[in-house]
């Protein structure tokens, strides 16, 4: 019989639902599931009725940890950003440890602002999103929410469905030296991933300072995707490089194709 996979916060609290919707994701992939809670109610009972083992604890009882990942053969960490997140970290830490777990995912996402952007927060919101959007949406990337995406099409386990089609557009590169961005370099140009992320994807660019290798040979060439290129001008294609209204693309989400340049 196959070990269990420990999702902590598994029933969801009041800050999110990470531990809730990864738990849910496992058990339709037919993964055994043990859903770590703090307390038994309706929100745990949905997951029992969906196949889910039930341990209740606290992540502040060191013994309730220790026995929740006795047999665990991973664990998925997840806890609001609050007072305790400290303690509760160390103690599954340990427990992990002591029991010879080899594989511990940190699911916890510190909050993320404009001029602060992390990845973990943007993709969870990402992925909040695709869930919630009926049938296949069609996605607009701008500047850093390409890299996002990209992030998105190589992960091992994302919620959401597919796209209809995605537009790419002015991705930058580490290599423009904005320090709030770099926690999202390397890229991962899974090309494989982007492919079944979407009908059709495809890059808009042009001469851009926050992409001095061109997002054409950084991006196109590696990912096997068309690209847009913007042939007068420069900028990172947004109102202060003197960009307005677009309306190609406004018809490229109605109807997919080239992007009229």
């Amino acid at each position: 019989m196959a070990r269990p996979v420990l999702v902590t916060s598994a029933a969801g609290g009041r800050q999110g639902r990470t531990g809730r919707h990864l738990s849910e994701m496992l058990l339709a992939r037919k993964m055994p599931v043990r859903a770590f809670v703090h307390r038994i109610d309706d929100r745990s009972e949905r997951l029992r009725a969906l196949g889910a083992e039930i341990v209740e604890g606290d992540f502040l009882d060191v013994r309730s940890v220790q026995r929740a990942v006795q047999g665990a053969s991973a664990v998925y960490f997840a806890y609001p950003v609050q007072d305790g997140l400290l303690d509760a970290t160390a103690a599954m830490a340990i427990a992990a440890r002591e029991a010879g777990i080899t594989r511990l995912v940190n699911l916890v996402m510190l909050q993320s602002s404009p001029d602060a952007p992390t990845l973990e927060a943007w993709r969870a919101a990402l992925e909040e999103e695709m869930r919630g959007l009926p049938g296949e949406p069609v996605v607009v990337c701008h500047s850093l929410a390409c890299i996002l995406w990209l992030h998105h099409c190589a992960a091992a386990l994302h919620e959401g469905g597919r796209a209809e089609r995605v537009l790419l557009v002015a991705p930058p590169s580490a290599s423009a030296g904005v320090r709030p961005i770099l926690p999202f370099f390397p890229v991962p140009l899974d090309a494989a991933g982007v492919a079944a992320a979407a009908g059709e994807t495809r890059i808009a660019c042009a001469v851009d300072p926050y992409c001095p290798e061109g997002a054409d040979a950084l991006y196109g060439a590696p990912l096997d995707l068309p690209v847009d290129r913007l042939p007068d001008g420069a900028g990172h294609i947004n109102p202060d490089a003197g960009y307005g209204p677009w309306p190609a693309v406004e018809r490229w989400c109605h109807a997919g194709g080239p992007v009229a340049v």
